[in-house]
């Protein structure tokens, strides 16, 4: 099933989500193209990316694709409801914060933090703060091609299994690291910062039309 939109649309055009998942895409294939080093921790000596960048730069592009589905389904609204230059604040300090988190849980760790992941989680989180009760719209590519209506939890538990699948069983088994060490608790701790500090950056609703619908 391919992510459509959310059922709710925006009433905005989602211009910082377009950009971001731009910006995302285009960092990834030049660290692909460059050889560059990808994030890996502040205190890395290997000579990991800065904290910034981990909140940009993807190692897989199966993660990559996963959370810009994510960011396409869930950032439109939040977007809407905090404003274009509020989202791109929110959206960074929300990648930050999962960088801490999963460094403050074993600064020497090895294992690369997922700041860039924990910027979506912050925006999931954001959302279902903002709209629990949402539902997401999906399109079955199988003939006849159909649509279906799905809960937006049942997409951030299967974005939260693909991520276990992904990243922390892999490196729990693999370097035989606690859960907490594997960048999870960096995760955690941006959805939840996210789901809480969302109405902090939401303004003041404002009555326009959709920016998809015919302005008559």
């Amino acid at each position: 099933m391919i992510p459509m939109r959310a059922v709710m649309p925006s009433r905005t055009f989602p211009a910082i989500t377009v950009l971001l998942m731009a910006l995302h895409a285009a960092a990834f294939l030049y660290a692909r193209w460059s050889g560059a080093l990808l994030p890996r921790g502040l205190g890395d000596e290997a000579g990991g990316l800065p904290a910034l960048a981990e909140a940009i730069v993807y190692d897989s592009a199966l993660r990559l694709a996963a959370d810009m589905a994510a960011l396409w389904l869930f950032g439109e609204n939040v977007e809407d409801r905090t404003g274009r230059l509020r989202f791109a604040a929110f959206y960074l300090l929300c990648g930050l914060a999962a960088v801490i988190g999963s460094l403050a849980a074993d600064p020497a760790s090895m294992i690369r933090a997922f700041g860039a992941s924990g910027a979506v989680a912050g925006v999931i989180g954001a959302h279902l703060a903002l709209f629990p009760q949402s539902r997401a719209l999906l399109l079955v590519p199988v003939p006849p091609a159909w649509t279906t209506e799905v809960p937006a939890l049942a997409l951030v538990a299967f974005w939260a299994a693909l991520h276990l699948a992904l990243g922390v069983l892999p490196a729990m088994i693999t370097h035989d690291t606690p859960f907490w060490d594997t960048g999870a608790s960096g995760i955690i701790v941006a959805m939840a910062g996210g789901a809480i500090a969302v109405r902090a950056f939401t303004r003041r609703e404002r009555m326009r039309p959709e920016w998809w619908h015919d302005r008559r």
